[in-house]
């Protein structure tokens, strides 16, 4: 099985103009060059590689709300200062991820943020801790703000209510017997979510393998998930490409069970030309990183006009609230340095900012002692006519559940 030439074409042509930008530098607003005046932010996204779709949305999101900020009149409590973007690619490796962070943390930003990927972003954050430099991330492992870090923020739930909300899905939808197979990739949110649902609830997994990403073949994992005879497939895949590949396998194999796909980078429009439209009807999405619903209108029309994508995704949307909270956090501390900033998004508490209220749980922006953002909430996705739309839950949602008859 192969990635659809078309969906290869789109990703090649984005990849490279976004290592375009990480080489030559981001732009202002006004097309004019970054000076020194500008207040830096790293970016450290995969875009090269199993998860360079998900980066590049990331990276595209950051740079809208960058250029609407400096549109609108930069930092107003720093005289007006310009924000800017340091991009690096973090690959598809810890190891890769480590060496963009140390390249981009080494300019001192005032903060940085991503890496998408939960197992990427685990290492660059260790990057960040030792230089101080506070990061955001919409990550959704429960570790990112576990290991005690004090520069680590995150925006996104974690691993632990997202398996809780996998579950209930699944409660909710199925009667008698429970089958669940989980077809997962190794990542470090996966693992977490599998552990949780070991120790907290009472259903067997029929089956599980499991790979390290990228995929070469879907066909032995699908065939030992589909011998079990599940009725529920949890499908763990993190990158599109293995997604891809694992979704067309098991329509080839006759696949019967409900498939819930549990990473944000299955609500990419990537899967209109890498799977189609058609195929993706009814399939479910459960993340912990949120996804534009109700009241995103405004924001997904501009995503839009910007990328010329099908729609704002859950990468865009992160990217865009990322570097609105260090936007944020910049105007309280009224100082263009990691300190300050640091400073200002432990007492972070905003009610009602567009863009942080874009996000499920409620209007109000503040993170906890760990660095979770507190009153998170995952959602459940349903693919609906082309896109996927949030049907829970009910503060953000643009649709309503339809079951298959």
């Amino acid at each position: 099985m192969s990635q659809d030439p078309s969906s290869v074409s789109r990703i090649a042509l984005k990849r490279r103009h976004v290592l375009g930008m990480a080489a030559a530098g981001a732009l202002t607003a006004t097309g004019a060059r970054a000076d020194e005046e500008t207040i830096k932010i790293g970016v450290v996204v995969p875009l090269s590689g199993a998860f360079a779709a998900s980066g590049q949305d990331e990276l595209h999101g950051a740079q809208l709300a960058v250029d609407e900020i400096n549109a609108a009149g930069g930092i107003k409590s720093i005289g007006g200062r310009k924000l800017e973007l340091l991009p690096a690619d973090a690959g598809q490796t810890p190891e890769s991820a480590v060496a963009a962070a140390r390249r981009i943390l080494n300019q001192n930003p005032v903060g940085s943020i991503g890496c998408w990927y939960s197992a990427l972003t685990l290492a660059a954050t260790q990057v960040a801790e030792q230089k101080k430099i506070p990061w955001i991330t919409g990550s959704g492992s429960d570790a990112i703000v576990g290991r005690g870090f004090k520069y680590s923020y995150q925006i996104s739930a974690g691993s632990e209510d997202s398996a809780r909300g996998m579950i209930a899905t699944i409660k909710s939808l199925g009667s008698g017997d429970m089958r669940l197979a989980m077809l997962c990739d190794n990542n470090a949110f996966n693992v977490e979510v599998k552990e949780f649902i070991r120790k907290n609830v009472s259903i067997p997994f029929v089956a599980e393998p499991t790979w390290t990403s990228p995929l070469s073949d879907a066909t032995p994992p699908v065939t030992a998930v589909l011998r079990a005879n599940p009725n529920f497939i949890y499908l763990g895949a993190t990158s599109t490409t293995d997604q891809f590949l694992l979704l067309k396998q098991l329509a080839a194999q006759g696949n019967k069970a409900l498939i819930i796909m549990g990473a944000s980078s299955a609500a990419n429009p990537a899967f209109l030309t890498g799977v189609g439209a058609e195929a993706m009807e009814g399939l479910l999405v459960e993340t912990s990183i949120s996804f534009p619903g109700k009241g995103s209108e405004a924001a997904n029309s501009r995503f839009v006009a910007a990328t010329k994508q099908a729609f704002m995704d859950c990468e865009g949307l992160t990217g865009f609230v990322e570097v609105t909270v260090l936007a944020l956090a910049l105007e309280k501390a009224g100082k263009a340095d990691s300190a300050s900033v640091q400073e200002a998004l432990q007492s972070l508490d905003v009610n009602n900012n567009p863009a942080a209220s874009l996000l499920p749980g409620g209007t109000r922006l503040r993170f906890g002692p760990n660095g979770r953002r507190m009153d998170t909430s995952v959602q459940l996705l349903q693919w609906q006519s082309g896109r996927p739309v949030v049907v829970s839950p009910p503060d953000v949602a643009n649709g309503v559940l339809k079951r298959k008859a």
